[in-house]
């Protein structure tokens, strides 16, 4: 018989609230009857894990997370083997060359044709630009312990990335002068020049100058026509001008004769170009186109046909002294006068700046 722990009452079986007291009966509940007659009410507790099984749980779950990052890192690692491989240099094996030592006999050490044959490589291959590593490796004859094979393998890193025999370096500086000689004009030295500069060595900028196709006099020639778009030129300072830019003395000399200048016309520009920027009596302009290495006849044309007024041009050199000094009447004029100006001219441009 079932009891209620609360009130006593006497419980069916399969009943799980007390009927008298209303309250909720325990899980299970156990009747024990003392020989006094009291209820004892014992309930059964959940079976719960025990700490040991709790304790292999947890390791196993450690074992998982430990065997999971192992994983990890070995395939990390094995990514960046592969990586490493594919940026390493390529070696090959220039040459095997197998030496037998025989303790039994004394034998000529007459070279056959085919090791000969195999030094000759050996010497061709051990003059390109590459760094060169030798190993050994030896093998015991299984009969006879005393014969030893070695194996000498000669290993080269290789500086090239095609089959041309060109180092990479030479190859760069042959690039980058094709990419500056198709967008200006070098003399053979100058392009030199140049690649040093891009930090080339020397015979490396050497090899891309002399395989870069070049025509240095058609070089010359686009120089020449490039100075003569911007600016103007007479024969001798056009001259002047190709050889500061490393040009020979034939590769000039072409340029100059057939870039199609007319010297004249040259010095007429000229003579506008030092117009436009500052103020010239006619003997200043003739002696500035002197200086500028044009003849006698070029110079005439240019000052005879460059339409400055010469009164004008007095009265602007005026005024550019009074702008930067005080003058008086007299002491102005002849300041103008040293500068090549008539005397009437000088008294037109003072006048006409109020003195």
């Amino acid at each position: 018989m079932r009891y209620c722990p609360f009130c006593g009452e006497k419980i069916p079986k399969g009943i799980k609230k007390c009927e008298k007291c209303g309250k909720k009966l325990p899980q299970i509940i156990d009747e024990v009857k003392n020989g006094e007659g009291n209820n004892k009410v014992v309930e059964k507790k959940e079976n719960k894990p025990s700490s040991g099984f709790l304790i292999a749980l947890g390791a196993l779950f450690l074992f998982f997370i430990l065997v999971l990052i192992g994983v990890q890192e070995a395939k990390h690692k094995n990514e960046k083997m592969m990586t490493t491989a594919t940026t390493t240099k390529h070696l090959v094996i220039d040459q095997e060359e197998t030496n037998i030592e025989d303790d039994n006999e004394d034998t000529d050490n007459d070279e056959s044709p085919n090791v000969a044959n195999n030094k000759e490589s050996s010497n061709s291959n051990s003059n390109s630009n590459s760094n060169t590593t030798t190993t050994t490796k030896s093998s015991n004859n299984s009969g006879n312990n005393n014969n030893n094979n070695p194996t000498t393998v000669k290993i080269t890193t290789q500086e090239y990335n095609d089959n041309s025999g060109v180092s990479v370096s030479k190859q760069n500086a042959l690039k980058k002068s094709k990419s500056y000689l198709r967008s200006s004009s070098f003399s053979r030295e100058g392009l030199i020049h140049q690649l040093e500069y891009e930090k080339f060595s020397y015979d490396d900028a050497v090899y891309a100058v002399d395989n870069c196709g070049a025509d240095w006099n058609e070089q010359a020639l686009k120089k020449a026509k490039s100075y003569l778009i911007s600016s103007s030129f007479s024969y001798e300072g056009l001259r002047g001008q190709l050889e500061y830019e490393k040009f020979t003395s034939s590769q000039v000399q072409y340029a100059i004769d057939n870039c199609g200048a007319d010297w004249n016309e040259q010095a007429l520009k000229k003579a506008k170009s030092y117009l436009r920027s500052s103020s010239f009596s006619y003997k200043g302009l003739k002696h500035q186109l002197e200086y500028e290495k044009f003849t006698p006849a070029q110079i005439q044309y240019g000052v005879d046909n460059c339409g400055a007024d010469w009164n004008e041009q007095a009265v602007k050199k005026a005024a550019s002294y009074l702008k930067y000094s005080s003058f008086s009447r007299d002491g102005l004029i002849s300041q103008l006068e040293f500068e090549g100006f008539t005397h009437d001219q000088a008294v037109y441009g003072v006048t006409q700046n109020g003195l």
